[in-house]
């Protein structure tokens, strides 16, 4: 038993899965734990990137309404 899956000899369905009465498709308990493994470093490399891009793009968030009040890089004395 895989856990929660009931396994028997390492073969989930022993017969097979079978789509649309063409071929058979077999998945062995190793097959699932690869693709269970495979899914966790595609979210953490997913996650790294999203981290990555988030603090290559620190500070460069400002109000709207603040810059509209500073003109070529100095704030203005006065208001037209």
């Amino acid at each position: 038993m895989l856990f929660f899956v009931p396994v028997d000899h390492g073969l989930l369905w022993p017969g097979g899965l079978t789509f649309f009465g063409r071929g058979k498709v077999i998945i062995s308990a190793q097959i699932l734990r690869d693709i269970i493994a495979a899914l966790i470093y595609v979210v953490a490399l997913g996650a790294h990137v999203k981290g990555w891009l988030w603090w290559q793009a620190r500070g460069q968030a400002q109000d709207r309404d603040a810059r509209a009040d500073v003109a070529y890089g100095r704030p203005l004395v006065r208001k037209a």
